[in-house]
């Protein structure tokens, strides 16, 4: 699974409604339930229980929004480690 769908589980997972998860990514509830059902359909099983209009993680959907969390800390080291190198090269560029 890659990170793109991987965020939308973790968003769920952590909100509980798709109408959190969606404000919470900035997109709307119907992007949040086509990238649920994508991720659904890639790992061949549900990954959330909907209990009275929340989304409630299966054991496989908690394993997955684990792993998750682990993607969303590499891509904010990636991103720090980016912004950290950009600022140690910073200053005026002579092409010759």
């Amino acid at each position: 699974m890659d990170w793109d769908l991987a965020r939308f589980v973790l968003a769920l997972a952590r909100h509980g409604t798709a109408s959190a998860a969606a404000q919470a990514l900035g997109v709307d509830q119907t992007t949040v339930s086509r990238r649920l059902t994508a991720a659904e359909a890639v790992l061949g099983t549900p990954l959330f229980e909907r209990v009275e209009r929340r989304f409630r993680p299966t054991p496989v959907g908690a394993a997955v929004a684990a792993e998750a969390e682990t993607m969303e800390r590499a891509a904010i080291a990636i991103q720090h480690a980016a912004r950290d190198r950009e600022e140690a090269l910073s200053g005026p560029i002579r092409i010759a």
